[in-house]
């Protein structure tokens, strides 16, 4: 009978130890649980932070081509306004120059013109 109390102990104390075991690796899987349904929040936080980050960056590289875009306009504008005010001037001294021709000359050249058109 001594026997079967140390048994019965030894049962008793296998029992609970594996109890114990049982508790504690449920308590670990509810640990991992609750680790994963962490890591989930976090990487849909990430993944949201992601798309909020991509959209301001679409959003500034946007308005910086648009200033861009402008200042080129601008630049062509201005370059042309200098074209068009230097065409302006060449006109204005042809006309001059031209103006400063007396008639006999002019209408010694254009007699040129005439009779080297002719002759072709």
């Amino acid at each position: 009978m001594g026997e079967s109390i140390v048994m019965g102990v030894s049962e008793n104390q296998q029992e609970n130890q594996a109890q114990d075991i049982v508790h504690r690796v449920l308590a670990i899987e509810k640990e991992a649980d609750e680790l994963v349904a962490k890591a989930k929040a976090q990487e849909s936080n990430i993944a949201a932070d992601i798309q909020k980050y991509l959209k301001t960056l679409h959003r500034e590289t946007d308005t910086r081509i648009e200033q861009e875009l402008e200042r080129l306009s601008a630049q062509i504008e201005n370059r042309a306004q200098e074209e068009k005010e230097a065409l302006e001037k060449e006109r204005r001294e042809t006309i001059t120059r031209i103006g400063g021709i007396s008639q006999e000359t002019l209408e010694s050249c254009a007699s040129e013109v005439v009779l080297r058109i002719l002759s072709r």
